[in-house]
């Protein structure tokens, strides 16, 4: 009977502690995995009920999940920047030349011309071929929109599936450039650029061109979360899901006080301390409506 009664104990706390359990499925691009899955590591060491998933494909069901979204609706709580990045050989470099390419100049080399335009003359520039990426979560889409240009008007070739596949175009072709995420192009345990891979030499007042002569992912980060660099454009990062689901804003509150401390790391940037500060009274709003019902 002693152990009929222990059996069923043990049963009926197994069944509690399932219950209890927050399941949290975060699909994200490439860009923001490793930060996501560090995240994901550290919300669960501070919540031990919480069992948080990260993937990259659609899951099986919509249950408990955050779509990691750039631009979009959603709970912001990071930036992430925007280089031209360039082969890194001798043949692509000389094409540039010793000029550093204004916001002028860029588009002349990624992008179509405009038909409206009277400057017929071709450049040497048209001499570099471009990638760029194809998804709707591209870094690619925000340059664009940044300079004034759609995502359709970039001249080369659209890269399928994730952004981390111009580097390897980039890498595979010694007359190409393209533009990628600061995450994707930097390593993020030695703090430079990957292999192969440099940065297109933009117009900047003397101080950013030194820091970004560095090729040194800390300074740069330093760099924009101080200026605005045109020929370097910023985006918000942030989490869409369902807002009325108090497991997925237990994390979102978490990943705005507690888990932007690791943004740096990864390669992203901070928000603004007001865009922050707001976007955690919004959270707390919602916490504060769950709890009144």
């Amino acid at each position: 009977m002693k152990q009929i009664q222990i059996i069923i104990a043990l049963l009926l706390t197994a069944t509690t502690v399932n219950a209890q359990t927050e399941k949290i499925t975060i699909r994200t691009s490439n860009f923001a995995r490793p930060l996501i899955e560090k995240l994901a590591t550290e919300y669960s060491k501070s919540t031990p009920n919480a069992d948080v998933k990260v993937i990259s494909s659609k899951p099986q069901t919509t249950d408990n999940f955050i779509q990691v979204v750039t631009d979009a609706d959603g709970v912001f709580f990071a930036r992430y920047a925007v280089l031209p990045i360039i082969a890194y050989n001798q043949e692509a470099l000389q094409i540039i030349g010793t000029n550093r390419l204004n916001t002028k100049k860029i588009k002349e080399l990624l992008f179509e011309k405009d038909n409206l335009s009277d400057d017929k003359r071709e450049s040497k520039l048209a001499g570099l071929h471009v990638y760029t990426g194809a998804s709707q979560y591209s870094a690619a889409r925000l340059y664009a929109n940044k300079l004034g240009r759609q995502p359709s008007e970039y001249r080369g070739k659209r890269i399928q599936g994730d952004d981390i596949y111009i580097n390897s175009a980039l890498t595979r072709d010694a007359l190409s450039v393209g533009v990628n995420s600061l995450s994707n192009i930097y390593n993020i345990e030695s703090r430079q650029l990957v292999s192969g891979i440099a940065l297109l030499p933009i117009d900047a007042d003397k101080r950013s061109r030194q820091i970004l002569d560095t090729a040194n992912l800390d300074g740069i980060i330093a760099l924009l979360e101080q200026r605005q660099i045109d020929e370097i454009p910023t985006g918000r990062v942030g989490f869409s899901y369902n807002k009325a689901n108090a497991a997925l804003n237990n994390f979102v509150h978490w990943v705005l006080t507690d888990g932007v401390q690791y943004l740096h790391k990864y390669g992203l940037l901070q928000l603004q301390p007001k865009d922050l500060a707001e976007q955690r009274q919004f959270i707390e709003q919602k916490e504060l409506a769950q709890n009144e019902k």
